[in-house]
């Protein structure tokens, strides 16, 4: 039977290595309706490939998807939104264009007008992909991401590019998302910390390969610093 809701999503005991290094030795984390998740940590700690896991994108050696608490072969795809640390987008292509392919693949295209305003990206419908700044392409990217209308969304860095405008409309956007309709969450990975806590109500830290902290709640400054510490230093 077809699922189109998730209430929880797992990848459990994930091994993935490259080449002779190991990454995730044994890997699990859930996420429940409701939660939304900064994934921090330093750089080379797997928060990339944990996101490109849990979309189905990059394959695990081994490991196990728990869907609503029943196993399932690979990742929701359909369920899922995905947004990587680059755009993936066709840069000869209109932003249009590159919006009405990803459309046609998922009977989304009713979506495109009303997101297009939203993220303020209606005057550059027309622009070319490599005629856009990188924060503006980013938010096309993001908007290719939700185009589908996901039940849970994955990104990737999304603010490396943004000013205090784009990543406050992002906060927004997020924020909105998530509280219309019976959406599950989002997990951002990100070193953005300070500015993304306040729309966090769980920050992960990652570190070689490893869950070391997990903490749910409200966070305050304090809160980021001592974190992110942890994420950096320990």
């Amino acid at each position: 039977m077809a699922v189109n809701e998730i209430s929880s999503f797992s990848g459990r005991n994930i091994w993935k290595g490259f080449g002779k290094t190991s990454l995730f030795r044994g890997l699990s984390i859930t996420i429940t309706k409701g939660e939304r998740v900064l994934l921090i940590g330093p750089n080379g700690s797997g928060k990339s490939t944990l996101l490109k896991i849990l979309a189905g994108i990059m394959h695990p050696e081994k490991g196990d998807f728990i869907l609503n608490g029943n196993p399932v072969a690979h990742a929701p795809y359909n369920l899922i939104g995905y947004m990587g640390h680059s755009p993936m987008l066709y840069s000869p292509l209109s932003v249009t264009e590159n919006l009405a392919i990803t459309a046609s693949l998922t009977n989304s295209h009713s979506s495109i007008q009303s997101l297009l305003e939203r993220l303020n990206l209606s005057k550059y419908v027309d622009h070319r992909i490599s005629e856009l700044s990188q924060g503006t392409a980013f938010r096309v990217s993001l908007c290719r991401a939700i185009l589908h209308n996901p039940q849970l969304l994955l990104l990737d860095e999304p603010t490396a590019s943004f000013d205090e405008d784009a990543t406050n409309r992002l906060k927004e956007y997020l924020n909105h998302w998530n509280s219309s309709g019976d959406r599950c969450g989002f997990i951002i990975a990100t070193h953005d910390v300070r500015r993304l806590c306040s729309i966090a109500n769980r920050i992960i830290v990652l570190k070689r390969g490893e869950i070391v902290k997990d903490s749910s709640g409200t966070f305050d400054d304090e809160d980021i610093v001592s974190l992110y510490l942890d994420a950096q230093l320990t």
